[in-house]
């Protein structure tokens, strides 16, 4: 840049032919028009952000309450895994001669899978002499027994027994106890 004549022919050589023309004004403008334009995703997510979370506080909120109502998993429960053989339920591990062996206060809970669980300490006496003392054997041994009795003791499961109210079945046969059921009615957790 010596001369001030050669400035038309040096500012065309650093330009490449670009031209400030009214082509060269509508491409910026039109530039800066599709970086302005507002992203669709950024409106509706500033919208749904609050929905959102007062939709997961509110299920929170629900999950803490009726935990507290009923736990989710009572405390006895949470190492204790549960497992049952479909069908009438042949298999019975337990004499009815071992269960009267058993030590009322070895036990924790009493519970009939359709109507609740028990797990105060003398309502389980009574139910355990209800089943021990007022008992009596029935000669129908092929009743179809849908439900089940489980007593459990602090370790876990302590014995698992199909049942149907009045009947329970023990390895020895089938036992009515119409007095148990009755009474369990009446007190379920």
């Amino acid at each position: 840049m010596n001369k001030l004549e050669n400035l038309p022919e040096v500012t065309e050589q650093a330009l490449n032919g670009l031209r400030a023309d009214d082509s060269l004004k509508n491409r910026i403008l039109n530039a800066a028009l599709r970086e302005e334009k507002p992203s669709s995703f950024s409106l509706k997510s500033v919208r749904l952000v609050p929905v959102l979370l007062s939709s997961v506080a509110l299920m929170l909120l629900c999950v803490f309450l009726l935990n507290g109502k009923k736990p989710l998993l009572p405390e006895g429960e949470k190492n204790l895994i549960r497992s049952f053989s479909a069908g009438s339920g042949e298999v019975v591990s337990v004499s009815f001669g071992s269960f009267a062996g058993t030590d009322p206060a070895s036990v924790e809970s009493v519970e009939l899978l359709s109507s609740g669980k028990v797990s105060d300490r003398a309502l389980i006496a009574q139910f355990l002499d209800a089943l021990k003392n007022h008992s009596e054997i029935v000669p129908n041994d092929e009743i179809v027994l849908n439900d089940r009795l489980n007593l459990f003791d602090r370790d876990g499961l302590l014995f698992s027994l199909p049942a149907e109210a009045p009947y329970v079945r023990w390895a020895d046969g089938v036992r009515r106890c119409e007095s148990f059921f009755e009474m369990f009615g009446n007190h379920p957790d």
